[in-house]
């Protein structure tokens, strides 16, 4: 079974060891590496060309994009599967091998994602991603590997498109080549591409399955794409109203405008703390009109006029 490994990278250079040797070093070693460098300005096309290994291939492209450059890799993999890692990230070494463990326990599997860690300089920080997708846990499913790995039961935009923060990230991902068929990241999309391509995903497929570890090390940076949770608050609502032209389906349009709704009570909590009080009012406002959460928007209004001091009681008893 071949896998088509594809990396991005724009201005990562100093990382390209790091993230392609976790793949090179890969105990499944029947796989390819394909760097797309998406326009680079720093040395990234010295050092790729100084990697002399059969399995990598190196394409450069005018900055186009994270999902350009992404669909680029998908259309020059020759592989069975297709994996995904972004230039800053690395992988555990049995990545690979433990995802093909369970496509080989269930071979209608579609889609095998993992746990991950995030990390920086500073060291590991304290939660996986599985830590805040509970979900997993109430999830119909069929243990395997000895209890390392789920399949999981139901349909997979009905499971995994309903939790309130997604269980799978691209740098986990692990997809049946003729599963994915003509699916692609959207063009011109800066911010949640890779939102958009999972949700799509899982509306696309049929199986789903997924390790329970982190096999994926995500790293945190000052040039991450973003930093702050807030910054995230605009593009994953496009993202969603972008996904309901696409996605139209009865059951995928009542998950969508779940997840509308959810995000909306994530930006009125933050804005109320930490943020602007108008802002919290305005997405309070914007839930009562979907007369949905009316009792937490009714709150965050009538508590507006004294946030400010609710603030300071709340950062003095932590």
């Amino acid at each position: 079974m071949k896998v088509s490994v594809i990396v991005p990278c724009l201005n990562y250079a100093v990382y390209i060891p790091d993230s392609v040797g976790s793949v090179l070093s890969q105990s499944h070693d029947n796989l390819e590496l394909i760097l797309v460098d998406d326009g680079s300005t720093d040395n990234t096309s010295e050092i790729a060309k100084s990697i002399q290994d059969p399995r990598f291939q190196y394409v450069r492209i005018d900055t186009s994009g994270a999902s350009v450059a992404r669909n680029t890799g998908i259309e020059m993999a020759s592989g069975d599967f297709i994996a995904f890692l972004d230039a800053d990230d690395i992988w555990i070494e049995n990545k690979l091998e433990m995802q093909l463990k369970l496509f080989e326990e269930d071979p209608e599997l579609d889609l095998v994602f993992s746990d991950l860690k995030r990390f920086s300089s500073e060291g590991d920080l304290p939660k996986s991603q599985f830590a805040f997708v509970p979900e997993l846990e109430k999830m119909r499913k069929t243990a395997c590997l000895d209890g390392m790995a789920y399949i999981i039961d139901d349909k997979p935009f009905e499971s995994l498109g309903n939790t309130d923060f997604l269980a799978s990230w691209v740098s986990t991902l692990l997809i049946r080549r003729e599963s994915l068929g003509g699916l692609r990241f959207p063009p011109g999309v800066k911010l949640c591409e890779d939102y958009i391509f999972i949700m799509e995903l899982y509306a696309k497929i049929r199986k789903a399955g997924y390790v329970n570890a982190p096999l994926a090390r995500l790293r945190r940076h000052d040039s991450n794409s973003y930093i702050e949770p807030r910054e995230m608050f605009t593009p994953k609502i496009d993202a969603i109203h972008s996904l309901k032209q696409t996605l139209t389906h009865q059951s995928e349009t009542q998950i969508l405008e779940q997840r509308l709704t959810d995000e909306y009570l994530h930006i009125a909590y933050h804005e109320f703390w930490y943020g602007g009080v108008s802002k919290a009012m305005y997405y309070a406002g914007l839930l009562l009109l979907r007369r949905e959460s009316i009792p937490t928007a009714l709150k965050y209004l009538f508590l507006a006029p004294i946030a400010p001091i609710l603030r300071v009681y709340k950062k003095g008893t932590k």
